[in-house]
């Protein structure tokens, strides 16, 4: 039987689409590679914040991400019971 944490369990797999999104939408668009250094170096400069906490957002999400992973394989093993052997 599933327990209300384990229902809501399945959720993090959505936060990690929002907390990638938003991780994309703080930190804007990285200049190209072949951009000149002053572009580049001007771009880290002027938005170190906003990339802190596109960082900070990716980090989260990775969680969320394991989270979702370590709940999608419980999930599996219980629908396919013995040994889970496509599970594991």
């Amino acid at each position: 039987m599933e327990t209300r944490w384990e229902r809501l369990s399945g959720l993090t797999g959505v936060a990690f689409a929002v907390l990638i999104f938003a991780a994309l939408a703080v930190q804007g668009v990285l200049p190209n590679a072949d951009a000149p250094g002053d572009e580049i170096r001007d771009f880290f400069a002027d938005d170190r914040e906003a990339i802190l906490v596109g960082v900070w957002l990716r980090f989260l999400a990775g969680f969320a991400f394991v989270w979702f992973l370590g709940t999608l394989r419980s999930v599996l093993q219980r629908a396919e019971g013995g040994t889970g052997r496509l599970a594991a």
